[in-house]
């Protein structure tokens, strides 16, 4: 060990913005390293309402000193990389989820009834080509209602391409599981 060799280095940080690439750099070092889930730290009582980092810090190296952490499981780079493209593909269906909501809300505004046999959690193209050729009655609308629409064809895209990416993934990388 290059760094520090007459001494045993013991580090820990809570898990958080900047991944695990500080862990995996000072594990290069030969340093036993501790990424913590900050809700398994114990607080004294009175720092669960007053935090800064100066607290944390000096809390994390009492508890480590003490045996209170338990490490997390590192991942390697690429199961973290697939961990980001599903993150992104469940944030992306949230907002596939909040524009469809923005569309029937702005429908139901302007007293635009869906017709019953398309108001379904699925959208039928049959009811997107509906939503296409309906006429608000204002050029304004029709160009929010139209925006609206580019976003949620935008985002559909989106999720197909994404779903894609993580089953060629799967199909490449993890044909065991």
């Amino acid at each position: 060990m290059k760094n520090y060799p007459e001494y045993q280095v013991s580090i820990a940080y809570e898990v958080g913005c900047f991944g695990y690439r500080p862990a995996r750099t000072f594990e290069s070092f030969g340093w036993d390293t501790f990424v913590v889930n900050p809700a398994d730290i114990p607080r004294p009582a009175k720092n669960k309402f007053i935090k800064t980092d100066k607290i944390d810090a000096k809390n994390i190296a009492k508890q480590l000193r003490a045996g209170n952490l338990y490490k997390i499981t590192i991942p390697k780079p690429i199961r973290e990389s697939l961990r980001s493209l599903t993150r992104q593909r469940t944030a992306v269906v949230r907002d596939y989820r909040r524009i469809k909501c923005r569309i029937k809300s702005l429908l139901s505004y302007y007293h635009i009834s869906i017709p019953p046999d398309m108001d379904t959690p699925k959208w039928p193209k049959l009811f997107l080509v509906w939503l296409e050729e309906l006429d608000l009655g204002f050029n304004n609308t029709n160009y929010t209602f139209k925006s609206m629409l580019n976003q949620y064809y935008y985002i559909d895209e989106e999720i197909k391409e994404l779903s894609n990416q993580i089953r060629k993934y799967c199909r490449q990388n993890l044909k065991k599981d």
